[in-house]
């Protein structure tokens, strides 16, 4: 398993966070081309949601929720459906996707250090991206802040592509909302290469940016 938080160096992923606000979504995807989960327009069913082709399971039938409730808190600015995982619902929800791909993003509010997704390729796992790397390299802390929301970007080169997402959360809760992914996605560049290993901040209402990159 690769971590985010190791030393060491790793291959071609690139993370940054920063969406588009949207009203009544809090923050969506900025990448073009970039196909959105909204957990309103599939089909659910638990232990299943269905939309856009892709496929979440493991949920249970308070998995998905539209405002907050007890063990669940609706991501800042989002009036809409949202993906909850913990002990008041599930703790491991697994989205399937029919083909590799290169980008995922999703906004995640109430960040904790008890969260955490990971990427893989088939039973391979790519590496994994906790609660508190999120909010570390972010500026925020991970303390269940109900007014903070982050939208992130994950892309990947070559063999760090992926097909399968899980979201894992030992507390209550992971939550999260306007998943997105994309089979051919622009992988982040400087001047034609991936950035070095960096971080940066900027605070604007409901989101933080920063970037790191995996390299090997």
């Amino acid at each position: 398993m690769l971590s985010l938080a190791a030393s060491a160096c790793f291959g071609a992923t690139f993370i940054n966070a920063g969406g588009t606000p949207l009203a009544n979504h809090g923050l969506v995807t900025s990448v073009a081309g970039a196909t959105t989960i909204d957990f309103s327009s599939g089909v659910f069913a638990a232990p299943t949601y269905t939309e856009d082709g892709m496929t979440y399971s493991g949920l249970a039938a308070n998995s998905i929720q539209s405002s907050s409730v007890s063990g669940c808190a609706q991501p800042p600015n989002d009036t809409t459906n949202y993906l909850c995982v913990g002990p008041v619902s599930t703790s491991l929800v697994t989205a399937t996707f029919a083909n590799l791909l290169n980008y995922f993003g999703f906004y995640v509010g109430s960040v904790d250090t008890y969260n955490s997704i990971e990427f893989y390729n088939g039973n391979t796992k790519k590496f994994t991206l906790t609660g508190q790397e999120i909010a570390t390299r972010a500026g925020i802390a991970a303390n269940g802040n109900q007014s903070v929301g982050v939208y992130i970007n994950i892309f990947a080169d070559g063999t760090d592509k992926f097909d399968i997402v899980k979201f894992y959360s030992s507390s209550n809760s992971f939550e999260s909302d306007n998943h997105a992914f994309s089979t051919d996605a622009t992988v982040p560049t400087n001047n034609g290469a991936i950035p070095e290993p960096s971080t940066f901040l900027t605070i604007v209402p409901a989101a933080a940016y920063f970037f790191y990159r995996r390299k090997k």
